[in-house]
């Protein structure tokens, strides 16, 4: 016998996310299933006491993608539930402990050198775009507005915590009138 898994992809406050892509792959690593995250999505027929794993292919824009999960899909005669979670990780400019900075360009790249997302940053947090938890990035200023120094880059590694992280880049004044750069996990 077998029977459905209903499936959907959240934000970390509960709500259903648009804009992603999802795959459900057996244990072999086959795609049984693919399809575009925003509404519970019922997949299957699945084999009762079957291991699958749910992969999110893309994330939402602003969002992390999530790690795979690892489910084993349970009795016939039960309805199962898989939520993936996503959580936001936010970038500011700041000069000090001043307010957000306006007017910096801002990238990220990964390990490989490789920009993912790159911006030009408002007196709001920047939501980044195509991180996946568990992995390394280094957060660049590459032009920095009129009359300020530029901040170094900062490496950071997306924690799998489902709490939204924001990574602060910021020049502060040393002692001896030179600036450094910092990062702040917030």
């Amino acid at each position: 016998m077998t029977h459905r898994v209903h499936i959907d992809l959240r934000s970390i406050d509960g709500k259903v996310l648009s804009g992603g892509r999802l795959e459900l792959r057996d244990h072999h690593g086959v795609v049984v299933e693919s399809w575009a995250s925003g509404n519970l999505h019922a997949v299957g027929p699945l084999l009762p006491g079957a291991v699958y794993t749910l992969h999110e292919v893309v994330a939402p824009d602003g969002y992390v993608r999530a790690r795979d999960i690892v489910f084993n899909n349970e009795r016939e005669d039960k309805e199962q539930r898989v939520s993936m979670v996503n959580k936001i990780m936010w970038a500011e400019r700041r000069v000090g402990k001043s307010a957000i900075l306006s007017g910096a360009r801002m990238l990220v790249r990964d390990e490989s050198g490789v920009t993912l997302d790159a911006w030009t940053s408002t007196h709001d947090a920047h939501p980044m775009c195509h991180l996946e938890e568990g992995r390394t990035y280094i957060l660049y200023e590459t032009d920095a507005p009129q009359g300020i120094m530029p901040a170094r880059p900062v490496t950071f590694t997306v924690h799998d915590h489902k709490q939204p992280e924001t990574i602060v880049l910021t020049s502060v004044p040393h002692a001896s009138g030179a600036r450094r750069a910092q990062m702040v996990r917030g």
